[in-house]
């Protein structure tokens, strides 16, 4: 009972400072303004390999430091880090002044601002809502399968030990790692953004079907290898979203992700992991086949915005234009194009250029 009141007040304590999700979204927020089009795809999958490699790193050595020190050793360190990550952000990293973002004083106007995103896009909405959509069904399967493929592998028929699915898990993890790392690799050879997440998200559903048919460790394993490219798709979506909203919108939009991101979170924890429970005694890989449709739609709907992309003759290195209601005409903007001043520059659709 100690112990669950000590969970308790912590998890509290990270949930009033935002949790991991705020730091996340406010990291892919100012990759995203401090960042072009060409490169931005290449550095968020570099953070997102980060994320993969510091999770390896921790869980290992978190570990060791439970099993060979003092009890207060690991949460000590992960205060230390924690500050000296504050001190960081707070005064040495520089916030970019580019745009001007609009402040919201109350909850309704934050909530506001988050609606805008989809709803001010009059070209880009439906690209919006697509790629959202994607995100939404990959995330969901990808924490879905987290969270029960330790449980279908410790009970009948497989009956595994820890350790061995441990391997698994392990090797997944770095698979996942070396997968994202070869995003940048992959656009600087030119390969479509669409593509990248497209394959990705093929590989997910394949390693789902076999899961779901296989029965021994190396097919399991490489199924898990096939899964390790979820990574890959995670930062594909982030950026192409960040490419077709304003740039005054980018923290919304990553707010917006992490909101999406907690359904993901019910919807795999609450409904998905209940098929599984009912379903396990006549078709224990039912649910993987769920999660395998479920990738298989993602990948069509990153298929899809990458035809709306080409008809509207956006590509992966250039800037999509961004046409905006404002009063009785519409107005084109222009993203990353900013004056000597560091404000954004609206072109009108009969007018010269207007500032932001």
């Amino acid at each position: 009972a100690v112990v669950s009141t000590q969970s308790t007040g912590v998890s509290v304590l990270r949930s009033m400072g935002g949790g991991f999700g705020a730091f996340m979204g406010t990291s892919m927020a100012f990759i995203s303004d401090i960042t072009d089009k060409n490169s931005r795809t290449s550095r968020i999958a570099i953070a997102d390999s980060m994320l993969q490699l510091g999770a390896l790193f921790g869980t290992f050595i978190g570990g060791q430091l439970m099993s060979h020190a003092a009890w207060f050793t690991t949460p000590l360190i992960c205060v230390i880090l924690n500050a000296l990550l504050g001190f960081y952000v707070m005064f040495v990293i520089r916030n970019p002044q580019r745009v001007k973002t609009p402040k919201a004083d109350s909850l309704k106007e934050m909530m506001t601002q988050m609606v805008d995103v989809y709803t001010t896009q009059s070209r880009n909405r439906t690209r919006i809502w697509i790629l959202s959509a994607a995100y939404l069904f990959h995330f969901t399967a990808f924490l879905a399968y987290a969270g029960f493929f330790v449980n279908y592998l410790l009970m009948p028929p497989f009956n595994w030990p820890a350790d061995r699915i441990g391997l698994i898990s392990s090797i997944s993890s770095i698979a996942n790692f070396l997968l994202v790392l070869t995003v940048p690799l992959m656009r600087m050879a030119k390969i479509p953004e669409t593509l990248i997440a497209a394959v990705s998200c093929g590989m997910c559903a394949a390693g789902f079907g076999v899961v779901c048919i296989a029965k021994s460790f190396a097919i399991i394993t490489i199924a898990n290898i096939l899964k390790g490219g979820s990574g890959v798709a995670l930062a594909v979506y982030r950026a192409r979203l960040s490419k077709v909203v304003k740039p005054n919108q980018y923290g919304q939009l990553f707010m917006v992700l992490n909101s999406f991101e907690s359904l993901a979170i019910l919807i795999s924890s609450v409904g998905l992991y209940q098929i599984y429970l009912l379903t396990r005694k006549w078709f224990s890989g039912f649910a993987f086949i769920i999660l395998a449709v479920l990738e298989f739609t993602a990948m069509l709907l990153t298929l899809w915005d990458g035809y709306l992309a080409k008809a509207q003759g956006d590509t992966d290195d250039s800037d999509p234009q961004l046409v905006i209601q404002d009063g009785d005409e519409d107005q084109l903007i222009i993203p990353d194009q900013f004056n000597a001043n560091g404000e954004t520059v609206r072109i009108s659709s009969n007018s010269s250029s207007v500032r932001a």
